[in-house]
C-alpha cells in the first residue's frame, strides 16, 4: 500500500501534465465547435452561393469532378482553378 502514496515523478511534472491535458481538451472542444459552426454556416450560405455563381445543386455538391472545374474556370474567367 505504500507504493500508492509515492510518486515516480516530481509534483511540477504532474502539474505540467495536467495543464497539457487541459490544453489539449480545450483545443479539441474549441476545434470541434468551430467545425460545427462552419458546417452549419455552409448549409445556410449554399443557396446564395449557388445563385450568385449560377451553379446547379449537383455541380455545387461535386467540387472534385472535372465538369465542376471547367464550369468554375468559365465563371471565374481566370483559366485556372484555385
Amino acid at each position: 500500500m505504500n507504493f500508492i502514496l509515492t510518486r515516480s515523478f516530481p509534483l511540477g511534472v504532474a502539474r505540467k501534465r495536467w495543464l497539457w491535458k487541459l490544453t489539449i481538451g480545450l483545443v479539441l472542444i474549441v476545434g470541434y465547435a468551430g467545425y460545427y459552426v462552419c458546417r452549419s454556416n455552409l448549409s445556410v450560405a449554399s443557396p446564395s452561393l449557388i445563385k450568385d455563381l449560377d451553379l446547379s445543386k449537383s455541380t455545387f455538391g461535386a467540387p472534385h469532378t472535372s465538369s465542376f472545374n471547367e464550369e468554375l474556370t468559365c465563371v471565374c474567367g481566370t483559366g485556372s482553378v484555385i
